[in-house]
């Protein structure tokens, strides 16, 4: 049960708008843990994501993504070139060479599509239920998000997790695992899923309903007034749908009890009216208006990840969450390639299904879309004052890719981009001694192996994640 706390800057509230400020009270003190995490430096930890392999079919090696240096001032090619074009390549370093085994092993993976996302953000090897095909493949694992959101939750912010999603909808296919990057074990047979915000409008809202920088009570009283009509509105809503439930039969009763189960999430997030950080970087974002229109295949993801970037800075600069999860887009991903002026999806780069109107580097293209995005939002973290520092030093960020790029498992002479060999984190900040700006190349490791490196980082002590174990060398001075 979360213990019973009252803010500092809270006010008794009487009839005709009176209002009393409290005196100190003993109520108000954050628990020892809240202190202990206040007294040092905030850390932050983050994953993102990109529904991209690194390399193309029948390709020898990745298209324009792997650098020739090994080390330092690692080489950026067309596809990490945004990295440059943001002044940020300083604070990312780059681990390949690694792989995730296509068989039966702990943390491999069956079915590329279906499989290989899961393996890679947890550590372990999906499953699929009675009679399931590869789009039926499910995590079977905690997300390495919500270990570390679990042991910081005693911290007290607003949101002990904040997943956002740039991609709205695939135009086809249904992989169950494909819209989350957060999975949970709760002692059933596979992981639960926890949803994602794709609507930068409900993100803004979220955020900000109650936003409030100030002492003036007058402010004070109407972001109180704010969050309790919010509150009472979710109360009503789960009133109304826990009657409704006995009316139902079992699979829709099933349906509406994860429902609940989400509506309870939020209302933990809201139970309290939060104080933002008191320093000049935290500030309201203006109003985003309307979200793009929902459209299939492309709802203006070009400013959709704009816009998530700057909610996912602030919920971070402002201290309402210090766990995030960013999905640019799905794994298998169909968003269209409109912005980069191609009559195709994201997922047939890598295949060329477009004949000769795809260009050689189609796949490196589509990653430097995302490193785009991925720049401009380490760019604002890098400008943000934190706590004596730069925000972007506080943070362990790490950046995974759905595949690799290797030889075909039915014909070794071919390559393809459905692989789980050749594949690549990047990690972003300094957090725990990160090494910063390097390549590291970490022959045979597997991905969740940066995981576990980036939680140690941030003060979550981990030997493993899921079924891997150990860090990568190198990458923590």
């Amino acid at each position: 049960m979360r213990p019973f706390r009252i803010s500092r800057r809270a006010l008794l509230l009487g009839a005709a708008g009176a209002a009393v400020p409290l005196p100190w009270l003993e109520i108000m003190e954050p628990t020892k843990s809240a202190r202990a995490a206040a007294a040092g430096t905030p850390l932050r930890y983050l994953v993102c994501y990109a529904g991209s392999s690194l390399g193309g079919d029948q390709h020898q090696a990745p298209d324009e993504f792997l650098p020739d240096v090994v080390g330092p001032n690692y080489d950026l090619k067309t596809a990490l070139a945004p990295l440059g074009t943001f002044g940020v390549q300083q604070h990312v370093s780059l681990v390949t060479g690694m792989r995730i085994p296509e068989d039966d092993s702990p943390a491999g993976f069956s079915h590329f599509h279906g499989g290989i996302h899961s393996a890679s953000i947890t550590g372990t090897h999906n499953g699929f239920p009675a009679g399931g095909a590869e789009q039926d493949a499910w995590a079977m694992g905690t997300s390495s998000d919500q270990i570390v959101a679990d042991a910081w939750q005693s911290v007290g912010l607003k949101y002990k997790h904040l997943p956002l999603r740039v991609q709205v909808s695939e135009a086809r296919g249904a992989f169950r695992v494909n819209d989350s990057l957060a999975f949970r074990m709760e002692g059933g047979e596979m992981a639960r899923k926890l949803a994602t915000e794709s609507s930068p409008k409900a993100a803004y809202e979220s955020l900000f309903f109650n936003f409030s920088k100030g002492t003036d009570p007058a402010q004070v009283i109407a972001s109180d007034l704010a969050w309790r009509k919010r509150k009472s509105v979710l109360d009503f809503v789960r009133g109304s749908t826990e009657r409704l439930m006995p009316r139902l039969g079992a699979a829709d009763q099933q349906r509406l009890g994860l429902h609940l189960h989400e509506i309870r999430e939020l209302e933990m997030q809201v139970s309290a009216a939060p104080t933002f950080e008191q320093s000049p970087s935290c500030d309201k974002l203006p109003d985003f208006g309307e979200d793009p229109a929902v459209n299939p295949g492309y709802s203006n993801e070009e400013r959709r990840a704009k816009l998530m970037c700057d909610i996912m800075h602030m919920a971070l600069t402002c201290d309402q969450t210090r766990v995030g999860t960013l999905l640019f887009t799905m794994p298998q991903c169909f968003m269209k390639a409109t912005v980069l002026g191609l009559e195709c999806n994201h997922h047939d780069l890598g295949h060329y299904g477009g004949g000769a109107a795809i260009p050689p580097n189609a796949v490196a293209l589509g990653i430097a879309w995302h490193m785009k995005h991925f720049g401009y939002f380490l760019d604002k973290l890098a400008k943000t004052p934190d706590h004596g520092a730069m925000l972007i030093d506080n943070c362990a960020i790490a950046f995974l890719f759905e595949g690799g790029h290797g030889p075909d498992r039915t014909d070794p002479k071919k390559f393809t981009s459905h692989s789980g060999e050749n594949m690549a984190v990047l990690v972003a900040g300094k957090a725990g001694g990160l090494k910063a700006g390097h390549h590291i190349v970490a022959a045979g490791s597997h991905p969740a192996s940066v995981l576990v490196s980036c939680m140690n980082a941030v003060g979550v002590p981990a030997q493993a994640l899921g079924n891997v174990s150990g860090e990568i060398s190198g990458l923590r001075g």
